[in-house]
């Protein structure tokens, strides 16, 4: 086992390295090669993309009669992990790039695109100065204004930066506080001005016993809603008023006298309008009065005799009403009959 790990082996005194014979490859021969997929491709059997940086297990040749300025070109064969089929790339020493071949096809790249239209630019242009003299004087001169625009801009910038670089930075502070300070001066007489404007307001607006000046339009509408207020109170106090029920009173007529209303108070610039009232049943007027007619004497028996007191009573009718709270029972049989519109009968 010693001999494995020997550095220098034994040549015979007669060893003639010329004598060798040489060993007989293909032409074409294939390599196989371990690599990364320099791009991303997509293959066109089954649509799988395959991304930059994939490892593979490739072929790798010669391609025959080709090359860039003595420089050759290689081909890659590489297998789809989806699809296992074949696809081709080979390199491109002119762009310093690879291209696909078949079976795949390159995404699209945004930088190679501005690259491309850089160099179609540039070709473009070789094309138009090789046989017009002029044009190619007039793109020189514009060449030369576009550099020196490039370096006047280069020079401000360094001047900029040289400026900057001598700053001091107890000046820039004080400048700062000084800069501060004419702004709160000036919030100051801002806020003392819109002071002064309100206390003048204040003043033109407001009379001398502190009573608001309104406009007339507002006045109007205050006394309506005035008005509406005092309109809905009595309107609340009237239909809150219950009547009630009063014993009848030793005279020989009693009497009902009605409520009054309460008188609504004068509102400003009213038209006075004349309405006609129809009479209304007394049970309207008055839901609380009941009326108690007497009957007449009917013979009695023996067991029920007036007595010396009931002969002397009169056989009239009397009716009985209901006087509601605070009415007086001292008006005569004509006035109800007055008050009532006739609607009080006497027998």
């Amino acid at each position: 086992m010693g001999e494995r790990k020997v550095l220098n082996k034994y040549y015979p005194p007669d060893f003639d390295p010329a004598l060798i014979p040489k060993a007989t490859r293909p032409k074409n021969n294939q390599v196989k090669v371990r690599m990364m997929l320099p791009m991303s491709v997509r293959c066109q059997i089954c649509g799988e993309y395959l991304y930059r940086g994939k490892k593979f297990n490739a072929r790798k040749e010669t391609v025959d009669n080709e090359d860039y300025l003595g420089i050759k070109v290689f081909r890659f064969y590489l297998k789809c992990t989806r699809c296992a089929a074949e696809f081709t790339i080979k390199t491109d020493p002119r762009n310093s790039d690879y291209a696909c071949e078949q079976g795949a096809s390159r995404n699209f790249e945004p930088w190679r695109e501005k690259d491309n239209q850089i160099d179609a630019i540039k070709a473009k242009r070789e094309q138009e100065e090789q046989g017009d003299a002029m044009k190619a004087l007039e793109n020189r001169t514009a060449d030369s204004r576009l550099e020196m625009d490039i370096l006047e801009a280069l020079e401000d910038v360094k001047s900029i930066n040289a400026r900057n670089s001598k700053v001091d930075i107890d000046s820039l502070l004080e400048r700062k506080r000084q800069l501060d300070e004419t702004a709160r001066k000036q919030q100051e007489d801002m806020l003392r001005l819109s002071e002064a404007d309100e206390e003048l307001v204040q003043r033109l607006f407001h009379s001398r016993n502190s009573s608001i000046i309104k406009r007339l339009a507002d006045a109007i509408e205050e006394e309506i809603l005035e008005d509406d207020e005092d309109d809905e109170e009595e309107f609340v106090a009237t239909t809150t008023q219950t009547p009630t029920i009063t014993p009848a009173t030793s005279s020989a007529h009693t009497t009902t006298t009605p409520v009054p209303p309460p008188t609504p108070k004068p509102k400003p610039a009213v038209t006075p309008s004349v309405t006609t009232t129809k009479k209304r049943p007394l049970s309207m007027l008055m839901p609380g009065l009941v009326t108690v007619t007497k009957k007449k004497d009917t013979p009695t028996t023996p067991s029920t005799l007036p007595g010396p007191s009931d002969a002397k009573r009169p056989k009239t009718e009397h009716p009985v009403a209901v006087n509601p709270v605070g009415s007086s029972s001292s008006s005569t049989p004509q006035q109800d009959e007055d008050s009532f519109g006739g609607l009080v009968s006497y027998d």
